[in-house]
């Protein structure tokens, strides 16, 4: 199964998170949560996402390039006008507006509001250590990446195991 992106959904979510905590790893953090979330309520991520294993544990790829665009002025950016929505000041990205909750649903808002309340306000080290913590990221190697097969086993969700694998996702 191949996973077509969608910067455009990936903005409106990293906006929706920075808007109600900042620190880059807790956004992102809270982005990989809440897609699992979703995932184990709904059978489907917020937006097709791939999961990267990285030294700080799992990252959403998509969001993260849009963040690095910003952040280090990128040539080939995966969004061009990503820095009229928001700025990366230090380890904190900065709206400068609100998201567009035409674009998240009702599912998507209820699965990023708990994420952000279970990581929101941890330390870097609490979420680290949360992260890291999952079999689907201990499975994997640094920079490789995680199975959404893996990821739905550990939610105990046998069902979406064999479809995930049916559509070629292990």
């Amino acid at each position: 199964m191949k996973i077509r992106k969608d910067p455009d959904k990936a903005l409106e979510v990293l906006l929706y998170v920075a808007g109600r905590t900042s620190n880059m790893y807790n956004v992102l953090k809270a982005i990989y949560v809440a897609d699992k979330l979703h995932l184990a309520e709904y059978g489907r991520l917020i937006y097709p996402e791939r999961f990267i294993a990285m030294n700080y544990g799992p990252v959403a790829s998509l969001a993260y390039d849009i963040v690095k665009d910003v952040r280090d002025d990128r040539r080939d950016p995966v969004m061009e006008d990503a820095d009229d929505a928001f700025a990366v000041e230090g380890h904190h990205i900065r709206p400068k507006r609100e998201a567009d909750l035409a674009l998240l649903s009702e599912s998507d808002r209820r699965c990023l509001d708990e994420a952000i309340r279970q990581c929101g306000n941890l330390t870097f080290k609490q979420l680290k250590d949360l992260t890291h913590a999952e079999p689907a990221y201990r499975r994997r190697r640094i920079n490789e990446w995680m199975s959404l097969t893996d990821i739905a086993e550990d939610l105990g969700m046998p069902d979406l195991v064999d479809y995930l694998k049916q559509e070629g996702c292990a």
